[in-house]
């Protein structure tokens, strides 16, 4: 349920951060983010490389650690996802299931930090240039 909610917030900022984006770039790139038949990676990997490009519009407290945190948690959550889906019948321990949820709060906490200063750029902002 951890990966499913990573996924969910993932694409939800992933869909704010056109407001970082001239027109031109923000249609192919919310075209592939809503795309129903475009499986999860491939739009994670679109919105790390935008993210990428749209940093230096970011202030300290939200793109500090923030690449590492959206790929290494993200990922991880990603694959424990993906592990469920295709049960081994592996047991996941309490005590990394519960390192899972704690990691989980302090990475949506980043996400959603995002989101919100994302939502605070307006399209006349500077810095909207196409990277």
């Amino acid at each position: 349920m951890v990966g499913v909610a990573s996924e969910a917030a993932v694409l939800d900022v992933a869909a704010s951060l056109v407001n970082a984006m001239k027109e031109s770039e923000a249609g192919p790139y919310l075209e592939t983010i809503n795309a129903k038949k475009k499986n999860y990676i491939a739009k994670f990997e679109l919105f790390q490389q935008k993210l990428r490009s749209k940093k230096d519009l970011l202030p300290e407290e939200v793109a500090g650690g923030l690449e590492l945190t959206i790929n290494a948690v993200g990922d991880l959550l990603r694959v424990y996802r993906n592990d469920a889906g295709h049960p081994t019948g592996l047991l996941v321990e309490r005590d990394e299931c519960f390192i899972h949820l704690r990691m989980f709060v302090l990475y949506a906490r980043k996400l959603y930090l995002l989101k919100a200063h994302l939502a605070s750029i307006q399209p006349s902002d500077e810095g909207l240039e196409e990277a």
